[in-house]
């Protein structure tokens, strides 16, 4: 653990701290894309811990906080699109909601509800919780870590599968998000086969935690639809904004592969 934070978390914290310093903005925006079962979720509970340490109000929001509800998830899943029949792919998420909270984060001053998701329910299906069960934020927040597993992918030309392409095509209404955000992460894995078993280990640590959740061989099904949209968008991984972005290959271990890249 102290080798993670040695190379990866403290740098991280030590490039977005420099960021925010070097900006004018009252809130400062970061958006991170990562795999499913690259360690986002414990990357962002460090970052949060060591900006309090320095007084510096920071949060992070999770785009699988603004997935549609369990029963508009049944609804799309009758369209027949094979990548819209569970949650994950562009097309799952409430747009208008995750704009409506990241507006409300970065000018509100008082308190902010946020979505939470909860992926065990429905025997790991997932459903929103109710809005009184939601997250409360104290605004202004210096800091906002928006992170999810596709987030910066933008739209590829001459694909071929209709079902592919319509969510493709789907990727231009997340815009709206980045219009937001002041600078970007991405947590590449070396090897893309890396995110099955990472993703496996993740079910099996929520079960060992009390909660529901699937069965290896659904975890693997799940899984593999999104081997095939990293597949496609990660080799030539474009950033949707103007600003600075980082990009750090991630070996099997979660350790970067090599220094920083920056592009």
């Amino acid at each position: 653990m102290e080798d993670r934070i040695k190379k990866l978390y403290s740098p991280l914290f030590n490039e977005i701290y420099k960021w925010k310093l070097n900006s004018n903005k009252k809130t400062f925006v970061v958006g991170m894309q990562g795999t499913q079962g690259v360690g986002k979720t414990t990357i962002c509970s460090y970052l949060i811990k060591k900006f309090a340490e320095i007084n510096l109000n920071a949060v992070t929001v999770s785009i699988d906080d603004f997935y549609l509800t369990r029963k508009e998830q049944i609804e799309l899943s009758k369209t027949g699109n094979p990548y819209l029949e569970e949650r994950g792919y562009p097309g799952t998420h409430d747009i208008k909601l995750g704009e409506k909270t990241l507006l409300e984060l970065t000018t509100s001053n008082g308190k902010t509800k946020v979505p939470s998701y909860d992926k065990s329910l429905y025997n790991g299906k997932g459903d929103r919780v109710k809005e009184e069960d939601w997250k409360t934020i104290e605004t202004p927040v210096d800091i906002i870590i928006l992170e999810g597993w596709m987030l910066g992918f933008t739209p590829k030309t001459n694909i071929e599968d209709p079902n592919l392409n319509l969510i493709n095509q789907k990727l231009n209404e997340y815009y709206t998000w980045y219009k937001y955000i002041d600078a970007f992460i991405f947590l590449i894995p070396e090897e893309i086969n890396y995110v099955m078993d990472w993703r496996v280990e993740a079910e099996e640590n929520m079960k060992k935690s009390g909660k529901s959740g699937m069965t290896e061989e659904e975890a693997k099904r799940y899984t593999n639809k999104f081997i095939i949209a990293y597949k496609l968008y990660l080799p030539d991984l474009k950033s949707p904004i103007s600003g600075p972005v980082l990009k750090i290959k991630i070996g099997k271990d979660r350790m970067p592969c090599d220094n920083f890249g920056k592009s």
